[in-house]
């Protein structure tokens, strides 16, 4: 009898192997503390993090429907969480977006028990 070949191994990350959550948080509150003008439109930090997670919940599942991009839901995503504070171009939007992830990526983190297993 053969050995099968393995083709592909996937892993569950989010939340499943890497503490997604608590990166995601600490990400958005970073993203918080260093853009003073979040304040005027979310006087705390916790508002602004039911934002973000509703313009990202929204806005993904709109891309994982096909109904937008992979760049226009990201750019969906920061306008709706700056309007009408500003009004942010396409590049702008990028670049929120993209100091976003840098935090996020900044906090991932393995979940203790994953090398135990």
């Amino acid at each position: 009898m053969g050995r099968a070949k393995v083709r592909a191994v996937i892993f569950d990350l989010d939340d499943t192997l890497l503490d997604h959550s608590s990166a995601l948080r600490l990400a958005v509150s970073d993203l918080y503390s260093v853009r003073p003008e979040l304040i005027t439109k979310f006087p705390s930090e916790e508002k602004f993090y039911r934002a973000w997670q509703e313009a990202q919940d929204k806005h993904y599942s709109a891309y994982l429907r096909g109904s937008l991009s992979h760049a226009e839901q990201k750019i969906f995503r920061i306008r709706e969480v700056w309007q009408p504070i500003a009004n942010l171009s396409e590049a702008e939007c990028f670049q929120v977006y993209d100091h976003f992830q840098t935090l996020y990526e900044s906090h991932w983190r393995i979940f203790p028990d994953v090398l135990d297993r």
